[in-house]
């Protein structure tokens, strides 16, 4: 008999049932029999003539005591008894078979909810009386000569309605119900069950004969199984594959080289030493975006090639993502063993590439780091590995580093940094210093370039060298640089109400200028001050202005239309930027203190600042020349033709209370 669920409580209740019946059934012959072979009925009595001893010595109040203990137990064992059938009936309800109790002439006493539904299919009403029930009962068990039967025995009863058959088995069992004889029947649907079984055989049959028929189609399944193993197996043996190795270029995956990683350092000899190197390819991203992805996958696949036939038998190469690829050396002895991996791979993977026709090349950074010096699992060691890459970037492109603690050390501050510096503008710890411009001409200061520093409360004043970078890579220097034009705006719309009007320049870093709103920020930024925009003075590097000519000429008319002044900052170092000057709106050259530092004792310097000068002049642009800090620098800059001078000479970066003391009865014509 199958339960549906468990009950504790029922079991509990059984046990004393049962305790109770021996009690009552030893008592009960002890007092028959006056023995106490099976139950010590004195030791009973004893228990209660002590109870009783100190009320009353009588012998008859001890009588009627046992007396009234007898009538106690006869109507304790009948609720015991109640209690029974109820958890019986409780088990039968929450059996999924049909449960019926039967007398000892299988005469029904009781069924469960499965049973009396088999019943209702068969009278096909929806309720019965008992009276009722019993009489389909005696019906089924007359089909069945139950008398001359062994037990337990099992029968099978077959019945129709609404054109269906319905099957049920029936396993017929003696037991004792509350200590009379009689029987319980378990009933199972088996419909189900046997019209599938017939369902089968009749598909085995139609099967077999038509194999018989035709012996080809027998060959045809036998292929087509083959086939579908086959199918199966090249399935497996595909995602088996891919599971370890990259779709893209056949390398192991990352979940492949931690394994081989894992085995290698388990079979590793004593002082022997694993290379993890982390590569990244310069110009992939612009490739990919340029040309397309499907051009960019072909150039991974050639590089994944040139990868592995470098490297060859002296360790194992996977793909990371992208154009990161992970590389384990397991035969190294010592550092320059690496170095001359490092030094082939980048000579190699800079080699030019033919793809569809295009002619492309890539440069590969390296980071390293060695087991177990720099880690002793593989996901630290790709860490430490990773973080030498960016160290290599910072270098150029085409170099390797070995990882170093201070890399970490560097890249944790950079994130403590970068932390505290999301909350320096909301605390009020920037601000700006201004150094101040001399007009060659006019002989006085008529602007001065706002350069952003860092009061930070406990390190103190931090160069934008060090923070700026830090503003970009998180992605808050589209705020600073707002706040620094805004602060601007308020210096110049002082200096014209309370002193005389003062120019300021301002730096807008490479992320800055390729927003392509910039100019709306700043027309907005006007418009709220209502400030004369020719005394706002915008500087961009000349490297910035050279990533996108077509880009930088649009956003630089778009400046010149609201009224800005515009400077190229940083001029002559490293762009061959000659032939678009003509082509740029712009008002101002800077001329870089690289090249002041050297006049006017090296010819060279002095004839490249002779050159910026003359060109700037037959260009119409003004001249500035930064970094002056020698008298003589300044009368050579003078004799040239340069308008403007900036540099220590002049003026450091200082206070707004300093300007205004050091401009103090300066009033510009």
């Amino acid at each position: 008999m199958r339960l549906t669920q468990s009950n504790n409580d029922y079991y509990s209740n059984l046990r004393n049932l049962t305790m109770h019946k021996i009690l009552s059934r030893q008592i009960s012959r002890a007092q028959k029999a006056n023995s106490e072979n099976e139950f010590s009925i004195d030791k009973l009595l004893k228990i209660i003539e002590e109870f009783y001893e100190e009320v009353d010595r009588e012998r008859k109040i001890k009588d009627r005591s046992l007396e009234l203990m007898s009538d106690e137990l006869n109507e304790l064992n009948s609720e015991i008894r109640a209690i029974g059938e109820k958890q019986l009936a409780l088990i039968m309800e929450n059996v999924e078979d049909g449960i019926v109790l039967l007398d000892e002439n299988f005469s029904l006493l009781n069924g469960n909810k499965s049973f009396n539904k088999l019943l209702e299919i068969i009278s096909k009403k929806e309720e019965d009386d008992d009276n009722l029930k019993k009489e389909k009962w005696k019906q089924i068990i007359e089909k069945f000569d139950f008398q001359n039967l062994e037990f337990p025995c099992r029968k099978n009863l077959e019945f129709f309605q609404n054109q269906k058959s319905f099957h049920y088995e029936i396993s017929i069992n003696p037991t004792i119900l509350f200590e009379n004889p009689g029987y319980i029947g378990i009933l199972r649907d088996v419909t189900q069950s046997k019209e599938l079984k017939e369902k089968l055989e009749k598909d085995q049959e139609l099967l077999i004969h038509k194999i018989e028929k035709n012996e080809s189609a027998l060959i045809e399944l036998s292929d087509s199984l083959d086939k579908e193993s086959s199918d199966r197996k090249a399935a497996e043996a595909t995602l088996e594959f891919l599971a370890y190795h990259d779709a893209l270029t056949g390398l192991m995956n990352r979940v492949a080289m931690k394994e081989f990683f894992d085995q290698k350092i388990t079979n590793l000899k004593p002082n022997q030493k694993i290379a993890v190197l982390f590569t990244d390819l310069d110009k992939f991203k612009i490739i990919n975006d340029s040309l397309g992805h499907h051009t960019g996958d072909m150039l991974l696949q050639q590089v994944g090639k040139r990868l592995e036939q470098t490297i060859g038998s002296d360790g194992k190469i996977s793909r990371q993502g992208g154009d990161e690829f992970i590389i384990i050396l397991d035969t190294i002895q010592d550092t320059k063993d690496i170095e001359l991996v490092c030094q082939r791979l980048i000579q190699e993977i800079s080699r030019e590439y033919l793809i569809l026709d295009h002619s492309l090349l890539v440069d590969l950074t390296i980071g390293v780091s060695i087991y177990p010096d720099n880690g002793t699992d593989f996901e630290s060691l790709v860490i430490s590995a990773d973080t030498a890459m960016y160290a290599a970037k910072d270098q150029g492109v085409g170099k390797y580093e070995f990882y170093t603690t201070e890399m970490s050390l560097n890249v944790y501050e950079q994130l403590i940094l970068g932390n505290w510096l999301k909350l320096a503008l909301r605390k009020n710890e920037l601000l700006l210093l201004f150094q101040p411009k001399y007009n060659v001409k006019n002989k006085i200061i008529d602007s001065a370039e706002a350069l952003i520093r860092w009061n930070h409360p406990e390190r103190g004043i931090i160069s934008p060298m060090t923070f700026i970078p830090i503003a970009e890579q998180s992605g808050i220097i589209g705020k600073i640089g707002d706040w620094i034009i805004e602060q601007a705006c308020v210096e110049i719309n002082d200096w014209n109400l309370n002193y005389f009007p003062l120019r300021i320049a301002i730096n807008l870093s490479p992320i800055q200028f390729s927003n392509p709103k910039i100019h709306e920020n700043i027309e907005t930024i006007i418009k709220r001050y209502q400030i004369n925009p020719n005394l706002l003075e915008i500087e961009i590097t000349e490297s910035g202005v050279m990533k996108d000519i077509q880009y930088t000429k649009k956003i630089l008319n778009r400046l010149k239309d609201l009224g800005v002044i515009v400077t190229i900052d940083d001029f002559g170092t490293g762009y061959s930027s000659l032939s678009y000057l003509k082509e740029l709106p712009v008002d101002n050259l800077k001329i870089d203190k690289s090249f002041i530092d050297g006049i006017p004792n090296n010819t060279k310097d002095c004839a490249i600042v002779e050159a910026i000068v003359t060109l700037a002049k037959k260009l119409g642009l003004y001249v500035i020349a930064e970094g002056v800090e020698k008298v003589e620098q300044k009368e050579f800059l003078i004799q040239t033709g340069c308008d403007s001078i900036q540099g220590y000479l002049i003026g450091k970066p200082q206070s707004r209370e300093s300007l205004r003391d050091l401009t103090k009865g300066i009033v510009p014509n």
